[in-house]
């Protein structure tokens, strides 16, 4: 099942002002808010980095207006047309498909002039809100191609009730706003109707994502302050807590595995409008990151399913906003956009593209930022794509003929040996015969294997009475790759202290080894819940999580 994107514009902002402006950011001074680590953070967050996508325009209807996508590429928002007073009272809510099909959405019986998306999810779900005739408030509707516009209506005779997310199963999480603009989260499905997430006493929660895997995250109070929350069936409604130096937080997107992006501000009033906030990636393993460019004000928008973030950063106030991709190898990169022009991404398809604005919300400023990959199997929400990147640039390897660079696959022995030979800057091996047995001088990776055995970096497996076994196209097992870095940084004890591995015991043969790589954050293994994480040491090492411990490695040299 492909995972839902979701994204959210704030319609509640358009409705009752700042009410939901959490952070303290209002409707009218921010853009519109959006609802296998096995890799050490070499980058750091900085508007300098270079970004490896290209912008392009989107072919929209004429006075479109973007609101959300999905993984697939179909874009959900409205059409309002001109009138002497630059926009009509009508807001038709419309589809337009990945193949460019344009489907109009219709409106709720009795019929309402404006319908407002506000989510669209993989299976095409659509979600918004629109007014109740006669000026009663606003009421949830869901929209599906084998249902059409279904009246969700409202929540307790709420004046607001607004959906902003949508699961695969139709499953609909939002904020129900009464008359006192006190708010209340919600989920809604076809058999239960409406139904809190806390008890109905309990007011001022507000839910914004759902992810397939039973997930809710929103913002709620906990005492006085707003504070990001996880809720689930088994555990109900956790708070996520507010980052140092913060006083509010909000989740606004939570993927599968119950990683969650969140926003932090440092103003829990509507009255501010201008907070100080920045945006943070919630781990159940590792905890809280803080991902995004440095600048005066961060939001984060949404989180891919390999755990990327997007969002979008004022570098200075007054300024412009400036759209970002954030992963946790390469850092924070920004987006291309021209000098001045605030950009703002709302969503990560599958295929690594970036959907968002670049401007004003008009159909013309609705853009794509198409990933630039260099290996057709490499694309931009691959974990590995900044190392694989690296070995390209420096000439460690180029992949394959076919333009692929096969990542999981296996690294060989004498592929190793190549590697770290070329890092080396590809010296001459000594002229005194084989050092193994099973590599003749005509073997073509014979210079790299040599020189290995002279530098000490592996001694091969010995032989009676003869010379050892190199085994060239043996896979490298993680253990002995923790060995052949090791050694080459001339094997330094480790610091004592405590295992950092739960699967790697003193009486690992490879102990020193694999503690030295972690202690240097070469390595940092598969994180458990509640426990060290893994290291898995006799799992053979795949050409991607090569290529990332030997660029680690060499920043190691570098940092020295």
């Amino acid at each position: 099942m492909k995972r839902t994107v979701r994204v959210r514009v704030s319609v509640a902002a358009l409705m009752v002002g700042a009410t939901l402006a959490v952070g303290g950011a209002s409707a009218a001074s921010m853009p519109s808010q959006v609802g296998l680590d096995d890799t050490a953070g070499l980058a750091a967050s900085t508007a300098e980095a270079t970004s490896p996508w290209v912008r392009e325009s989107l072919a929209l209807p004429e006075y479109f207006y973007l609101d959300a996508a999905n993984s697939n590429g179909d874009v959900v928002g409205i059409v309002q047309e001109p009138t002497p007073v630059q926009v009509s009272a009508v807001s038709k809510a419309t589809m337009v498909t990945a193949e460019g099909e344009v489907v109009e959405l219709g409106s709720l019986d009795p019929p309402s002039p404006t319908a407002l998306p506000t989510a669209i999810n993989d299976q095409r779900y659509v979600v918004g809100t629109s007014p109740v005739p006669g000026g009663g408030g606003w009421r949830a509707f869901r929209w599906h191609p084998s249902d059409g516009m279904v009246n969700l209506g409202t929540w307790q005779f709420r004046v607001f009730t607004v959906p902003s997310d949508v699961d695969s199963a139709g499953q609909v999480v939002g904020t129900a706003i009464n008359e006192f603009s006190e708010d209340e989260a919600f989920r809604w499905d076809p058999t239960n109707g409406f139904r809190p997430l806390r008890s109905t006493v309990d007011r001022d929660s507000r839910a914004l994502a759902i992810s397939d895997a039973g997930h809710i995250v929103g913002t709620a109070r906990f005492g006085g302050s707003w504070e990001a929350f996880v809720w689930t069936e088994a555990t109900g409604m956790v708070s996520l807590g507010i980052p140092d130096g913060y006083t509010s937080s909000r989740a606004v997107d939570v993927d599968d595995a119950g990683r969650v992006a969140l926003t932090a501000s440092v103003c829990d009033s509507w009255l501010c409008e201008q907070p100080i906030t920045e945006a943070f990636r919630w781990d159940p393993a590792t905890g809280l990151r803080s991902v995004g460019l440095e600048g005066t004000r961060s939001q984060a928008a949404h989180i891919a399913p390999s755990g990327q973030v997007v969002g979008w950063t004022q570098l200075s106030a007054p300024g412009p906003w400036v759209a970002w991709f954030w992963d946790p190898d390469r850092g924070a990169v920004a987006l291309p956009t021209d000098d001045g022009t605030s950009s703002t991404v709302l969503a990560i398809a599958d295929n690594g593209d970036l959907i968002g604005h670049h401007g004003l919300r008009s159909r013309r400023d609705s853009v794509r930022w198409r990933y630039l990959a260099r290996f057709t199997d490499v694309g931009g929400l691959h974990p590995f794509a900044a190392a694989i990147e690296w070995a390209d640039d420096e000439g460690v390897t180029q992949g394959f003929p076919d333009g692929t660079f096969r990542p999981g696959v296996a690294v060989e022995r004498q592929a190793m040996a190549a590697f770290l030979h070329r890092l080396a800057g590809s010296p001459p091996p000594p002229d005194d015969g084989p050092a193994f047995a099973d590599v003749p001088a005509d073997h073509p990776f014979s210079d790299a294997i040599e020189w290995m055995a002279a530098e000490g970096l592996s001694t091969g497996t010995p032989q009676p009475g003869g010379l050892p076994l190199f085994e060239p196209a043996a896979p490298v097992s993680r253990q002995a790759m923790a060995a052949f870095l090791h050694r080459r940084a001339g094997a330094p004890a480790p610091q004592p202290g405590a295992p950092s591995f739960a699967d790697v015991t003193s009486a690992n043969p490879f102990h020193a080894a694999i503690q030295w790589v972690a202690q240097e954050g070469i390595a940092t293994g598969t994180p458990q819940v509640g426990g060290l994480p893994l290291f898995e040491p006799g799992d053979d090492t795949t050409r991607q999580a090569t290529v990332a411990f030997l660029r680690r490695a060499t920043a190691l040299d570098d940092a020295g």
